[in-house]
């Protein structure tokens, strides 16, 4: 199924009547859906676009967001993960954890493990054309190997999300899993 996608839906029954013939009822019409699906996206800004050899801090500010538009649905169970270049001569130590919202956006649980370099959060939430924040700080000591320009420390950040609340879907209201 995809965003914008139209499903028609026509249904029929048959049955044998009192002189056993067959009989077949049918919808009038066939009614349709459209899909919608949520539209999550990431952003990631840098107070410095460079880390000096001799070390520093940058602080990132990241995006996790739901865009509006046709076909747009909200964002269930959205998993944000940062695993940030870490250890010798790469990320120092990470810190100053800090999370915000938009107003409609759910709870959130901070599954991080800063010590090991990861940013990890799990919301429960995103509504169409709502934002979460989430900013931290890292800090390397320096880097001799980063001698020019073109070397570089990446960091790349995920999110993902579902278009149905609860690991079965529908708030785990219906029984069994995903697919059945």
């Amino acid at each position: 199924n995809d965003a914008g996608q139209t499903l028609s839906n026509d249904g029929t029954f048959s049955y044998l009547d009192g002189t056993s013939t067959q009989q077949t009822l049918s919808t009038a019409s066939d009614p349709t859906v459209t899909i919608t699906e949520p539209n999550i996206g990431i952003s990631m800004a840098a107070t410095s676009d460079f880390v000096l050899t001799e070390g520093g801090t940058i602080e990132y500010t990241v995006k996790v967001f739901n865009s509006s538009g046709a076909n747009a649905a909200t964002a269930y169970n959205v998993a944000f993960n940062d695993t940030l270049p870490f250890g010798s001569q790469k990320w120092e130590t990470v810190s100053s954890l800090a999370f915000s919202s938009t107003t409609d956006v759910g709870n959130e649980t901070n599954n991080s493990d800063l010590a090991n370099g990861i940013v990890s959060y799990a919301i429960d939430s995103i509504a169409v054309g709502d934002t979460a924040y989430i900013t931290f700080r890292v800090a390397a000591d320096g880097d001799p190997n980063l001698k020019t320009d073109t070397d570089t420390l990446d960091n790349t950040a995920y999110a993902t999300a579902t278009s149905l609340p609860g690991t079965q879907g529908t708030a785990n209201a219906t029984p069994g899993n995903p697919g059945e």
